[in-house]
């Protein structure tokens, strides 16, 4: 559907910003009238617009953090009516579902999970503060067949059509898949309740249509059909997209949640796929790394000598990658595609790795160790080793690889000099736990996720050793910062919460505008590829958006 006329989404987006800077769940209303403003600037249906998804969840996330419990309910009907054509994933639902099971309309909970668990899928259920719902949704006795009956219920006439082609410039929503090897098409379009598909090699295709009782079953069947077109193998591009959408789409296999690693490098972009499933026994489970471009299409598939590849660094001037297994370390040479070990089986604990220029930094079990020449890898060389003595022990080398930032001891970070290996600065930064971290690129600010309460981005300047506050950059309260990405030169900063993206012009530190992923259930990570955005999606995927 068409974006707001870029003024008001401009004013809209900065209500909601202010809603942010103003919400205090011991005093809602001065956040919640900023947000009701916001609603009233949406031109009619209001429900229509992909904003209005944005203003009612904030709503209802107040109502409920300020314990207006009997508000949040009358207001739910207007968030579940936001935004379908985006946001059909099964959220508002559930939602809707956790306020009547907490209430004891058990009946009435187990209605929404069932219509939740179609569109999401199981995955919706995930989270400690979730598992009550689960066992509720998966032990009920009437679950399995009112699922049976709900999915009789969507099912469709389905009609062959003697139209020749689908013209995307007819329907409000299109998109056409490609599939390169067969050069088959795919065109899935949504007009008045009904979808239509294309599919075949022209000009020898077939259309079909599909007709639905409302317009949100129908979209929802649109994006199943272009999540089961693509699981074939089909790619979906858009070269001519404007930001916050997609210029690409790409079904690579469904990830373990925690394992969303990829990594762009000068011969395309390095995917990984988990291979994990309830049916494979684990000594045949096997990962691998996908070799893609910027388009797509596979270039090559690598076979991963261990499972879960939780993260994945690329060093140019060495022209390989060095991974983190789910057990060890691994460096990847890529001219004579060979693995190399690099620490111990037995260091089973968690570990972070960082690469720049000629260094490597990673952690084991018992210590940091670091190396200022990589070649010295495999006589087992290192100039720094630092025992290990805080659970969190995160750390990250700067682009340029002149330092080295390690939290060796808790609620304070130390800058270290990667030449002479002294520390030359200690930061308190008043946490225990820091997740994700890297350093601007001129080394003037070091970033990272403090992971103690709500995560949330930080910004600690090397200059002045204190930490710094943009006002503009953050994310709702009581969210969590999952990533964080700069691009090449930091003048873009993007930050995930959920399935959504915010992004800032980190020189002027103001926000720009934000979006949510498509093909994600919980989660998913983040890096630029050059002036995109690349994500890998916990449903499978991996995109990349325009900024």
């Amino acid at each position: 559907m068409p974006n707001l006329e870029k003024e008001l989404a401009k004013t809209i987006d900065d209500l909601i910003q202010q809603s942010y800077h103003v919400f205090d769940k011991e005093n809602t209303t001065p956040s919640l009238q900023l947000l009701e403003k916001a609603w009233d600037l949406l031109p009619l249906p209001k429900e229509n617009w992909q904003e209005s998804y944005y203003i009612a969840q904030n709503i209802i996330h107040a109502y409920l953090q300020g314990k207006n419990i009997e508000q949040a309910i009358a207001y739910l009907p207007t968030f579940m009516r936001c935004d379908q054509q985006n946001r059909n994933y099964g959220e508002s639902e559930f939602l809707a579902g956790k306020l009547a099971f907490d209430r004891g309309q058990k009946i009435e909970a187990l209605d929404y999970f069932i219509i939740a668990g179609h569109k999401g899928g199981k995955r919706i259920f995930n989270g400690v503060e979730n598992k009550k719902y689960k066992d509720f949704y998966t032990n009920h006795p009437s679950t399995a067949a009112k699922i049976k009956a709900y999915k009789v219920s969507l099912k469709p006439k389905q009609t062959t059509l003697g139209i020749t082609n689908l013209e995307p410039t007819a329907y409000p929503i299109f998109r056409q898949l490609e599939q390169t090897n067969t050069e088959k098409i795919c065109r899935i379009a949504y007009k008045d309740k009904s979808v239509w598909v294309e599919i075949g090699k022209p000009p020898k295709t077939k259309i079909t249509i599909k007709t639905f009782s409302t317009p949100a079953e129908a979209i929802l069947h649109w994006k199943k059909k272009e999540v089961e077109w693509l699981k074939k193998g089909y790619i979906y591009r858009n070269p001519n997209a404007m930001a916050g959408m997609a210029t690409m789409h790409r079904f690579i296999g469904t990830g373990y949640t925690g394992a969303l690693s990829f990594e762009p490098s000068t011969n395309g972009i390095y995917v990984s796929k988990v291979g994990w499933n309830n049916k494979t026994p684990k000594e045949l489970i096997k990962d691998t790394l996908i070799l893609i471009d910027r388009s797509g299409v596979i270039k090559e598939e690598i076979d991963l000598p261990a499972a879960l590849p939780w993260d994945i660094c690329y060093n140019a001037l060495h022209h390989s990658l060095f991974i983190y297994l789910d057990k060890r370390i691994y460096q990847y040479n890529i001219h004579q595609q060979t693995f190399t070990p690099l620490s111990a089986a037995k260091d089973w604990e968690h570990k972070q790795l960082s690469t720049a220029a000629n260094c490597l930094a990673f952690s084991t079990k018992q210590q940091l160790l670091l190396t200022n020449n990589i070649s010295n890898l495999h006589q087992k060389k290192f100039d720094l080793t630092i025992p290990r003595s805080n659970p969190s022990f995160a750390l990250t080398l700067s682009s340029d690889a002149q330092l080295l930032a390690i939290q060796r001891r808790q609620k304070t970070l130390d800058i270290i000099d990667c030449n002479s290996l002294q520390t030359i600065i200690t930061l308190d930064v008043s946490t225990k736990s820091i997740g994700q971290m890297a350093f601007t690129k001129d080394n003037k600010m070091v970033v990272f996720i403090d992971m103690e309460g709500y995560w949330n981005v930080r910004f600690f300047s090397l200059e002045t050793q204190q930490e710094l506050f943009f006002k503009d950059i953050q994310i709702p309260p009581y969210e969590y910062a999952f990533y964080f990405a700069f691009n090449s030169d930091n003048s873009k900063l993007a930050i995930t919460y959920r399935n959504t993206v915010k992004i800032f012009d980190f020189q002027t530190q103001q926000f720009l505008h934000e979006f949510q992923f498509e093909h994600s259930i919980k989660k998913a990570s983040i890096k630029f590829v050059g002036d995109l955005l690349g994500v890998r999606t916990d449903y499978g995927f991996f995109s990349l958006y325009r900024v």
